[in-house]
């Protein structure tokens, strides 16, 4: 995770405390905004992911020459077997659906919620980066 300006202010800050919220899902790694992973509480991603789907969902916009529904439509599908790292989901999309597997996963990881799992992002590990999908509100 980032220790960014708001643990730069707190003396108290425990780096392995924001290990143990995401490995007990009270953190959520996500990305919210462009592509880029944000640390948010649970319940907080729950109401915030939604509420920025609109501003998202103009990423995707001519990515893939299938609808964006499609591609989380067989997202879906292949992350109900369980997490996956985005490697494997992307040749998973490519191998059912036409367009590259990169521009498939961006269309997927926009029209979708999809929660970056420990042990990527606890402290000190750099490991995993297997992705599910997000709970619904």
């Amino acid at each position: 995770p980032c220790a960014g300006p708001a643990t730069d202010t707190r003396e108290d800050f425990d780096p392995a405390g924001v290990s143990r919220g995401l490995e007990e899902a009270r953190w959520v790694r996500l990305s919210t905004l462009r592509g880029t992973l944000h640390l948010h509480t649970a319940d907080n991603a729950l109401w915030l992911r939604p509420w920025l789907q609109e501003s998202l969902d103009k990423q995707c916009a001519q990515r893939a020459p299938v609808p964006p529904e499609r591609v989380r439509e067989v997202a879906r599908e292949i992350l109900a077997d369980g997490p996956v790292d985005q490697r494997e989901l992307s040749q998973l999309l490519a191998a059912r659906l036409p367009g590259s597997p990169s521009d498939l996963w961006v269309v997927a990881r926009v029209t979708m919620p999809l929660v970056q799992l420990p042990p990527r992002g606890t402290w000190g590990e750099a490991r995993g980066g297997r992705k599910t999908p997000c709970p619904p509100n």
